[in-house]
């Protein structure tokens, strides 16, 4: 029949005119959704626990987790936690892995920023000292005064290790004489630290807590790295004698009666024991506690220190991983640091442009 076409699309026309309309006039109208919508990613930062399951777990490296230690604290305390949600898949595994339930979707679906950047969500730690977790209680005194004391008892310890530490480098003879009374073996002992630093922290961290056991340290580690002919070890440092007559002095001036390198020991001989000893000046000394402290902030807090000599993200990310794998380059990173930061950022970039390249290496180390 002619014109059988027209008629029927006319008819279900007639059909629509008069039914109730379902058009929502957003954004005067907000549309109602579902209770699992996925809309935005939120973080709860109080839940967090720094276990980083969201940042493993993530296909597209949307999150960035950053974490830090306390002082004589065994848990990680989260610094910054970034989302990232212009390449969001939504694809709800952060939040599904998460074990305290600190990730979860909102119904927030209006994304768009003017700046692309705006977009990234940023938390940093809250100014409070401590947050209380959602379902727990607040610390009760008693236990807040256990872990002062706790605290204070960790920081005492770490200033004997440190104490020790500064004595093994600057008067390590007379340190060492307490566990090595030969004094070749004292001078083996002192070029394996001059080599290896982690020795030095070791030693000194045993030398606080069990002076039996730095000892059988020591010995083994001067029994594995004596050289074939132990005769040339005085060349490791020569005699550094004291006048006839005169009493050997500790560093803080007074007689040190238990030292059997002390040279009042031996009254009878012209020239006293042998006397091996690495005098360093008041700078040289100054300059090592900078490196060590900035040794130390490479390890507790990479991120934020790297940023002063690279300030693209990704790099710290790829240097604080560098510095994971060689104990060396932090070091050799935290020496120029306090000598000369220019140079410090150029071996960095160096190093992270070769780990990018996918050659690691080295990597200028010895510039």
């Amino acid at each position: 029949m002619l014109g059988k076409g027209l008629l029927k699309g006319l008819g279900i026309t007639a059909r629509h005119t008069f039914e109730r309309e379902i058009t929502q006039q957003y954004p005067e109208e907000r549309p109602n959704l579902q209770d699992r919508y996925r809309g935005s990613l939120e973080y709860d930062y109080p839940k967090c626990i720094a276990c980083g399951q969201c940042v493993k777990a993530c296909p597209n490296r949307v999150i960035t987790l950053e974490t830090y230690r306390d002082e004589g604290a065994k848990k990680k305390k989260v610094e910054r936690y970034t989302i990232d949600l212009q390449y969001c898949l939504f694809c709800n595994l952060c939040v599904e892995i998460c074990p305290t339930a600190t990730l979860y979707f909102s119904h927030d679906f209006e994304l768009t920023k003017a700046v692309r950047g705006d977009i990234k969500k940023v938390y940093h730690r809250p100014l409070e000292l401590e947050l209380v977790p959602a379902g727990k209680t607040a610390v009760s005194p008693a236990e807040t005064t256990e872990a002062t004391v706790t605290g204070e008892a960790d920081a005492k310890r770490l200033k004997q290790v440190e104490a020790i530490q500064s004595a093994l480098a600057k008067n390590p003879a007379k340190t060492l004489a307490k566990i090595l009374p030969a004094e070749k073996d004292v001078a083996v002992m002192i070029g394996l630290m001059n080599e290896d630093d982690q020795k030095r922290f070791k030693l000194a961290e045993l030398l606080v807590d069990d002076r039996d056991k730095a000892a059988k340290l020591a010995a083994a580690w001067v029994k594995k790295g004596k050289p074939a002919d132990s005769d040339d070890t005085e060349s490791i440092a020569g005699p550094d004698p004291a006048p006839t007559g005169e009493p050997a002095e500790t560093a803080t001036g007074d007689r040190d009666d238990n030292n059997p390198l002390s040279p009042a020991d031996d009254s009878g001989s012209g020239n006293g024991p042998l006397q091996v000893e690495a005098r360093l000046s008041e700078a040289d000394s100054k300059r090592l506690r900078q490196i060590e402290a900035m040794k130390g902030a490479l390890a507790k807090n990479p991120l934020k220190t790297l940023a002063r000599i690279l300030p693209d993200e990704q790099e710290a990310a790829v240097m604080t991983a560098l510095m994971d794998q060689d104990e060396k380059k932090r070091a050799k990173l935290a020496e120029l640091l306090v000598d000369d930061r220019d140079k410090a950022a150029k071996l960095a970039a160096a190093w992270v442009a070769k780990e990018k390249k996918g050659n690691p290496g080295e990597g200028g180390l010895n510039q």
